[in-house]
């Protein structure tokens, strides 16, 4: 059974759009960013990932997939990417209400502008924008775990910095968003630490067997079943986070 979580923010919103009278807008944004997020989480259910919980925002649903960053990085790709592939999809149905009647010429160009800003903002390389999430999953096919995730954190930072010197969220809502992102980046390098611990314990307890690498990091490259050079010896992951784990245990 998923939990559905709604945010307290919801009574300001609503009283906001009843005043404002922009509750189309409104809710259409809430059903294609709901649906966007059902992607993922359909896509999740099939490659095996249970979705925790789903926050209600007002601008639709969020999934909080559970264990997603430790696991299969191609799995996880599809799950990341099963939610902007929904855009692709919504013009034909824009397109489908318009030519039915149930939406004007003027709110069908508005919708298809809206999409594709939506689209474009949420593939932008900046966590924990879709775009930055793939982006990730991409640094961990390389770089070990603590490594890809320091490097996903400082690229994020730059594509904001990027955004910035070229203008493209130069209105307050933009100025907001980036702001916004940049302190989530920020509380995201603050707890690297506790993520790359959290990572161990998923290793540890869901065996990676796959191409074999060899290396001197004190650290695990995901897509790889690691054999860690530590002075004369080799260890294989299993043994090395089994001693990690030990040491964990009797530091508590």
């Amino acid at each position: 059974m998923i939990r559905l979580r709604l945010l307290p923010c919801w009574g300001f919103v609503l009283l906001f759009v009843w005043l404002s009278g922009y509750w189309k807008i409104m809710s259409a944004i809430f059903l294609m960013m709901s649906i966007h997020e059902c992607a993922h989480m359909i896509v999740a259910y099939i490659c095996h990932y249970s979705c925790d919980h789903m926050d209600i925002y007002p601008f639709g649903f969020c999934a909080q997939i559970s264990d997603i960053g430790y696991g299969s990085v191609y799995r996880e790709l599809l799950i990341i990417t099963a939610g902007p592939c929904m855009h692709l999809f919504y013009p034909f149905v824009f397109r489908f209400f318009m030519m039915h009647g149930w939406i004007s010429v003027a709110f069908y160009g508005y919708l298809l502008m809206m999409n594709q800003s939506i689209l474009f903002f949420n593939l932008l390389p900046i966590l924990p924008l879709d775009g930055g999430r793939i982006l990730s999953e991409f640094l961990h096919l390389f770089l070990p775990y603590a490594k890809a995730q320091r490097c996903a954190s400082l690229l994020s930072l730059g594509a904001i910095m990027l955004v910035i010197v070229c203008g493209w969220m130069a209105d307050l809502i933009g100025w907001l968003t980036l702001m916004i992102l940049t302190v989530c980046i920020q509380k995201r390098m603050q707890h690297l630490l506790q993520d790359r611990f959290r990572f161990y314990r998923y290793r540890y307890e869901h065996p990676f067997q796959g191409r074999k690498i060899v290396h001197h990091h004190q650290d695990l490259f995901r897509m790889r079943t690691n054999y860690i050079i530590e002075g004369n010896q080799m260890i294989d992951e299993h043994m090395w986070l089994k001693r990690l784990h030990q040491e964990q245990e009797k530091t508590r």
